[in-house]
């Protein structure tokens, strides 16, 4: 219906005459009718007028808004003069897609081209919205370009992004090179989606739509996703197996044995020999004759060599373990040429310094001159040990385990060749500053350090041993002595040998020899555990001498002058006791007894090592025993003063138990009630009642003699004072009791503190009572 002046439009229409350019003289005559079909033919003369004026196509807009033809219409003109508009083309586009209109990328294209950048995320959102639809009719390829160009555009905050998954597939299914490689590059430049690259990665190369690639694009992402992740390499050639496994089965074959090559754990290895397995598995089938025969050989080579793909995967993880190196070799069996090529490599291999397991590289050295030596090569096994010793270990103790296999491999050839090659090893090569020399100086050549080393000499020593049965004892017996004075000369004597030695002395040559060596033992070994040690077989050979008396005790004397370990000083103790019981000088014995407690007493006050809590008490019963010993003995004396002042002492020892302070004063009362001497004996009773609760059973005895005391020997006065005693000391202990109880884990006391006394508890004596309740 075409637009139609009517009456009232005079006015108006005089007023555009003179001024068509005004927006609100336009707007006041569109308002003016209420007539839509009339009010959109005045905006449509107004919007040709001015076409700049965006109020003007708002108002046309709204006048044509239930007619979307004609609403169409309105905002193709718009656009063809306002063609920067974001809003106008926002509602067009947004019209388009509620319209449902298909094939129009061109317009957003059109719109994104006009559209100033900053304003492209509305266009976007509307784009992407149409891209996904099912009814939009664009192609996967379209779509899936459309989705690349929002990844780049990204970044001007484009609301609803696609699924990063919806867009892999779209892409996928789009078949289509280009795309699929930007998409590729743009998930490792983490533009797609917030999952991780490694996530949507994985995703598209485990797609069916991936298998469905031409082969140059396939190789292209795995061989991508390999260099990226070179962890992921053995699972990732899988795929590339199965990929080529109806396609070209040589090719697939050659992934599968690859996958498997360059697995770094056993899991994968285990995955790929499986997937391996099963893909041969499903091919026989297809084979016939001889070709099956042949087929069904390799996979039988391939099955036995199952055990050395799990080895070869632990030897990439780690390739100086020498605990795998050893189980490799194991693997051949009897295969003594798989062996030693086996064990050649890990020689190669192995960084010395580097080397890992509970065995050590000296183990691979061995088995592998092992191999030679049970073939009778002994010569060939020589020449590995004298390989070996050549080379690099991480401790003496390693090189020294080599010359001790290579002697043990001279042994099977003459035994003056195996005493040759050990002797020169530590007596040829001692440096002129030997003295400064510590085996674990790590800045010393081991081979320079090799003549420390104190499980080489042992070895010697025992070798010596071992020739003594010889033709020459004699020979052998001056290589013992020789080498057992080098070993001190050298200072690398232990005391184990040091004992070993004087036994060989005390055997071969004189007893004194013997007790000199153990004399400049005490001076060399300082420690305190190895000062015990000597002086205890020393004194024990003194004792079975002929030395005087006066000579042993001296000794003994020099013996307690040394801070031996306190838990173990008892032994000595006891041994000068027994040797001077046989001399019936009971003072000297009490001396003794006086010292050891002393010496236990400092072993608890300076103690020369670090105590074990064991250790202490036996320290502790060892001083209360000699104490009660110190008593036994003075009391034969018939000395009270001597007896008294032994007492007082114990009675103020710090170290004592509970229980023995309490045998000590019921053994000090029991000898002041014999001396009559009842005062100080009700005093002894006063003092060590109150040391604890008297309701304890550990003072059930202290009050039980104190009583039997005063029936004896008090009157009722005293008896009921000891009563009245201890009532006091069991209010005591009760209100300690209770203020512990009223103050919590924090350390407050509760703000209320209820008092009172004590109630007398139903089992207490009756008679009690009538004696004195007045405190």
């Amino acid at each position: 219906m075409p637009w139609i002046l009517q009456e009232e439009d005079l006015l108006y229409e005089q007023q555009i005459a003179k001024d068509p350019y005004t927006e609100l003289l336009w707007l006041e005559y569109a308002e003016s009718t209420s007539d839509k079909h009339h009010r959109a033919g005045i905006l449509d003369r107004a919007t040709a007028t001015l076409p700049a004026s965006t109020l003007l196509w708002n108002a046309y807009f709204e006048a044509v808004f239930s007619n979307k033809t004609k609403l169409k219409a309105a905002y193709e003109k718009a656009i063809k003069v306002l063609n920067t508009s974001p809003s106008i083309w926002t509602k067009y586009l947004q019209l388009l897609l509620d319209q449902r209109c298909p094939l129009v990328k061109k317009k957003f294209e059109e719109a994104l081209f006009n559209v100033p950048e900053s304003y492209h995320g509305d266009i976007w959102r509307i784009y992407i919205e149409y891209a996904g639809a099912s009814w939009s009719g664009e192609s996967d390829t379209a779509v899936s370009l459309i989705y690349t160009q929002a990844i780049y555009a990204k970044d001007l905050g484009i609301p609803n992004m696609p699924d990063a998954y919806k867009m892999v597939d779209v892409a996928l299914k789009s078949q289509n090179s280009d795309i699929i490689r930007r998409i590729w590059s743009n998930i490792w430049l983490k533009k797609v989606g917030p999952e991780s690259s490694k996530a949507l990665a994985e995703y598209v190369l485990q797609s069916d739509h991936t298998l469905e690639l031409e082969p140059q694009l396939f190789d292209f992402l795995v061989d991508d996703y390999i260099l990226r992740l070179p962890s992921q390499k053995s699972p990732t050639l899988l795929l590339k197996a199965r990929y080529y496994e109806d396609r070209e089965i040589p090719l697939a074959r050659h992934y599968y044995n690859q996958a498997l090559s360059v697995a770094t754990s056993v899991k994968d290895a285990v995955t790929a020999f499986n997937a391996y397995l099963d893909f041969e598995d499903s091919i026989l089938e297809t084979l016939d004759g001889s070709e099956l025969a042949n087929r069904l050989d390799i996979l039988d080579r391939f099955l036995e060599k199952r055990p050395f793909f799990i080895n070869d995967v632990k030897l990439r993880a780690n390739p100086n373990s020498v605990d795998v190196w050893l189980e490799r070799s194991s693997i051949f069996g009897s295969d003594n040429a798989g062996r030693i090529k086996t064990l050649v490599d890990a020689i190669m291999n192995i960084n010395p310094l580097q080397a890992t397991g509970l065995r050590n590289l000296v183990e691979i050295w061995d088995e592998y001159a092992r191999i030679y030596l049970d073939l009778g090569d002994v010569h060939t096994a020589v020449l590995i040990y004298s390989k070996a010793a050549n080379t690099q270990f991480k401790e003496v103790k390693d090189l020294a385990s080599v010359h001790i296999s290579w002697t043990e491999a001279l042994l099977q050839m003459s035994d003056d060749a195996a005493l040759e090659h050990i002797e020169d090893i530590l007596y040829n090569h001692i440096p002129s500053n030997h003295k400064e020399i510590k085996v674990q100086h790590a800045k010393v050549p081991i081979k320079t350090r090799l003549f420390k080393c104190t499980e080489l000499w042992k070895f010697y020593i025992d070798l010596l041993k071992a020739l003594l049965d010889e033709s020459k004892p004699e020979f052998v017996w001056n290589k013992l002595q020789g080498a057992y004075q080098k070993m001190v000369d050298l200072e690398v004597i232990t005391l184990g040998l040091i004992f070993d030695y004087a036994a060989f002395l005390k055997e071969r040559v004189s007893r004194d020899r013997a007790m000199m060596l153990y004399e400049q033992a005490l001076e060399d070994f300082q420690a305190p555990h190895a000062q015990f040690d000597l002086w205890l077989v020393y004194l024990t050979e003194l004792l079975e001498s002929s030395l005087n008396t006066e000579r042993i005790r001296e000794h003994f004397d020099q013996c307690f002058l040394t801070p031996l370990p306190g838990h173990l000083v008892r032994k000595i103790f006891d041994m000068y006791l027994a040797f001077e019981s046989k001399t019936e000088l009971s003072l000297k014995i009490i001396k003794i007894l006086e010292r050891a407690i002393s010496y236990l007493h400092s072993s608890i006050e300076t103690p020369v090592t670090k105590y074990e809590k064991l250790e202490l008490n036996k320290i502790v019963d060892d001083k209360y025993d000699y104490l009660v010993s110190l008593l036994t003995r003075v009391a034969k004396l018939k000395d009270h003063e001597l007896m008294r002042s032994a007492f007082q002492k114990a009675a103020e020892d710090p170290h004592f138990s509970m229980p023995q302070i309490i045998d000590i004063g019921l053994r000090f009362i029991d000898f002041e009630i014999a001396q009559r001497e009842i005062v100080r004996s009700r005093s002894l009773f006063k003092h060590f009642a109150q040391l604890g609760n008297p309701e304890s059973h550990l003072f059930a005895e202290v009050w039980s003699k104190w009583e039997r005391f005063e029936v004896d020997h008090g009157n009722q006065e005293t008896f009921k004072e000891m009563l009245r005693f201890k009532r006091q000391l069991i209010r005591e202990h009760a209100e300690v009791d209770q203020n512990k109880s009223e103050v919590n884990p924090m350390g407050f006391v509760k703000g209320e503190t209820k008092g009172g006394e004590i109630k007398q508890k139903a089992d207490e004596n009756p008679d009690a009572i009538d004696l004195d309740m007045d405190m």
